[in-house]
């Protein structure tokens, strides 16, 4: 299976749970290099970044004793998580009253991520709790659009 079809089966409600196994949509080879890519590398945004990571660090929030802390290079990471590391397919909305309208108007600039803007609603946002609504009251109903993105 594709990401491309994962992500057309979820928007209609084809499968359930957004958080997928990588195994779904992803070889271990393009995984690891997508993943190393996005936790060491760069950003989808900005590309390659001048400040690149050579350590992933873990520790509680709450840090109470040192060897609560775990230094990995991502190959340990890697083999460590490889088999509870999931994909989150998301959803935000063309026109839903929160700042979530920002990032769909963001996605929908760029020619590539078209593939994922659905001219359809699939699901419903929450209730915003500072304004009440679901929807913007200046985009028409027509208007909405379903706008995917990964979270890993």
């Amino acid at each position: 299976t594709s990401i491309d079809e994962l992500v057309d089966r979820f928007h209609a409600n084809e499968i359930q749970g957004r958080s997928r196994d990588w195994h779904e949509c992803f070889s271990e080879n393009d995984f690891k290099l997508l993943l190393e890519f996005l936790m060491m590398k760069g950003s989808p945004n900005l590309g390659v970044s001048d400040h690149q990571a050579e350590f992933i660090l873990e520790a509680p929030s709450n840090l109470e004793l040192d060897n609560q802390i775990r230094v990995f290079t991502f190959d340990e990471y890697f083999c460590e998580y490889i088999n509870v590391l999931k994909v989150a397919i998301r959803r935000c909305w063309y026109g839903q009253s929160s700042g979530e309208h920002n990032r769909a108007c963001s996605l929908m600039r760029k020619q590539g991520n078209l593939r994922w803007v659905y001219g359809d609603v699939s699901g419903q946002p929450r209730v915003n709790s500072r304004t009440g609504g679901r929807w913007r009251d200046e985009v028409d109903e027509c208007e909405r659009k379903t706008v995917y993105f990964l979270s890993f």
